[in-house]
């Protein structure tokens, strides 16, 4: 095989795990932003690829010289023409908002409508000469317009209705501008009004179940476009949306007056973990995105997990009434559901089988905390509850290095240390209490280190046999 075959190869492994490099980009889509540190990893990555045989030794300056012949112009003007188009969005609306008074009716929103056609036009005519930063940067200007316009037009004539709605036809017309481009901008920016439209939705004056259950269907259709169109900051902005989306439809269904903290705190939580666990599967069968929803539903637990502490020091010891007979229910169907997909995770070998246990339990202890304490008491559960922190966090920690996941290391690692200081302020008061913690803390950390050390010994002479 020659060495040209050997890169072509290398690339087309690149483009089929959803990466790609520096200069390569899908047909009609922008090309990738180039990271400040690309040429130095990648000439890393290359020396690691050439001492496995993976790639041979003499393909290795043809790739590098091929790398830093791509000019990062593209995109800074990329980037120049986005500026460029948000300065015209804002003169434009300045524009109208200055003349208001002395306009007509129809020539306000002639105005309006008669700019966002031409940035549509502007749009088509670079698509179709194949300019791609200027399609999709006046694509993005006709999408900020079409919104000023439905908000214009509502004003003008007094338009009576839901309001949230005009959110929503504005975020599909962005969305269906994202498609016909295609153009990543313009797909985050649907992504973010999709966020918008919900939380409105949910504190509107007229909320409704129909209006509520409707943004996981807008979501998944973004997030489809989103793995099309291979963009990680949509998928980001839907994650963040979905940690919103849960509590809210609590709020929702239950009332925001109807339940204790303590209780919904590990409801949520449970909700998170087992979207987690999903996403997990996806990220094992290389569904893009995947992984971002993993690394955002865990930080939602963990943060969860953490501040529960602090709830748990005003539970009610007489818990009685509906809602906590409720809550008790969705509790034990939440961790049943939790226990059977980590289950099936360790039967098609996504995770193993001791981190599925730590879920399990830890998620169990998440649950079932306020309850346990009528039992036991509230010291015996808050130690118990600290000790599954701590296990949580450190296997996080194992989960992200084992899958070279940044975002499950940095998580694994900031819960760990903001639980030591919670114990350090809230427990152990004195010098001497302070010093004993810290020492028994790190021997129990050498030692998982020691197992950890080993364990990966193991699995490398599995993998080399």
């Amino acid at each position: 095989m020659t060495d040209r075959s050997h890169s072509l190869t290398l690339v087309d492994t690149y483009k089929r795990n959803g990466v790609h490099l520096a200069g390569q980009s899908e047909p009609g889509q922008d090309a990738p932003m180039r990271s400040p540190f690309y040429i130095q990893n990648l000439t890393k990555d290359m020396d690691h690829w050439i001492s496995q045989g993976w790639v041979p030794a003499n393909s290795r300056d043809h790739i590098l010289d091929h790398v830093q012949s791509q000019k990062s112009g593209r995109n800074v003007g990329n980037l120049l023409a986005m500026l460029g188009v948000v300065l015209l969005g804002f003169a434009a609306i300045s524009f109208v908002a200055a003349n208001w008074a002395d306009m007509g009716k129809l020539l306000r929103v002639g105005l309006i409508l008669g700019a966002m056609w031409a940035a549509y036009g502007i749009s088509a005519i670079a698509l179709h000469r194949k300019v791609s930063a200027y399609a999709q940067s006046f694509g993005l200007l006709g999408a900020a317009l079409f919104g000023a316009a439905i908000m214009l037009i509502a004003q003008t004539f007094n338009i009576q209705a839901h309001y949230p709605d005009g959110v929503l036809i504005w975020c599909l017309g962005a969305l269906a501008t994202a498609w016909v481009l295609p153009s990543r901008a313009v797909l985050i920016f649907s992504a973010l009004l999709a966020g918008l439209w919900m939380q409105m939705s949910f504190f509107g004056d007229i909320p409704t179940h129909l209006q509520n259950w409707l943004y996981p269907l807008l979501a998944t259709i973004i997030g489809w476009s989103a793995r099309r169109m291979r963009s990680a900051a949509t998928m980001n902005i839907l994650s963040i949306s979905l940690l919103l989306f849960i509590p809210f439809m609590l709020i929702h269904y239950f009332g925001e007056d109807s339940f204790e903290t303590f209780q919904v705190f590990p409801v949520i939580a449970g909700c998170y973990i087992i979207v987690a666990l999903l996403a997990s599967y996806a990220s094992s069968r290389h569904w893009f995105g995947s992984s971002v929803f993993t690394g955002w539903m865990a930080l939602g637990a963990l943060v969860i997990g953490f501040v529960q502490q602090f709830a748990l020091g005003d539970v009610d010891p007489a818990l009685s009434g509906h809602y906590n007979y409720v809550f008790g229910w969705l509790s034990g169907a939440i961790w049943a559901l939790i226990a059977v997909l980590a289950l099936v995770l360790v039967r098609i070998n996504t995770i193993q089988r001791g981190l599925a246990i730590g879920i399990v339990a830890g998620s169990g202890l998440l649950l079932f905390s306020p309850y346990l304490m009528q039992l036991i008491g509230e010291l015996p559960v808050q130690l118990i509850h600290g000790a599954a922190f701590f296990a949580l966090s450190v296997a996080l920690l194992i989960r992200g290095m084992n899958t070279h996941s940044r975002s499950l290391m940095w998580i694994g690692g900031v819960g760990f240390t903001a639980q030591a200081n919670y114990v350090y302020f809230e427990t152990f008061k004195d010098l001497l209490s302070t010093s004993l913690f810290f020492l028994i803390g790190g021997v129990l950390l050498l030692g998982l280190s020691v197992l950890a050390l080993r364990l990966n010994k193991q699995l490398s002479k599995e993998r080399e046999l």
